[in-house]
């Protein structure tokens, strides 16, 4: 019984870790060999974990609004962009 408890508890473990690492890695498509300007209004900062979130109100060429979401840099990061502003 003591090893069996031992070996769910391991199994919890390893799956809590397992998570946590899946959990920092995006599935987001990046654009890392152009660069696209936009002009919006941000609508929501989401300061989570692992990354810092942005939404923007970005109207396209019919002038219709669109919703976009941005990744951008870790929480650390994003803190001292900000306090150099």
């Amino acid at each position: 019984m003591k090893k069996l408890s031992r070996s769910l508890g391991a199994l919890t473990v390893c799956l809590t870790l397992a998570s946590a690492v899946e959990a920092h890695h995006s599935r987001a498509p990046f654009l890392l060999d152009r660069t696209i300007v936009l002009e919006g209004r941000i609508t929501e900062v989401e300061w989570r974990s692992p990354h810092v979130y942005f939404e923007a109100a970005i109207a396209d060429s019919n002038g219709q609004t669109e919703a976009w979401t941005f990744e951008g840099h870790s929480k650390r990061t994003a803190r001292r962009f900000l306090e150099f502003q």
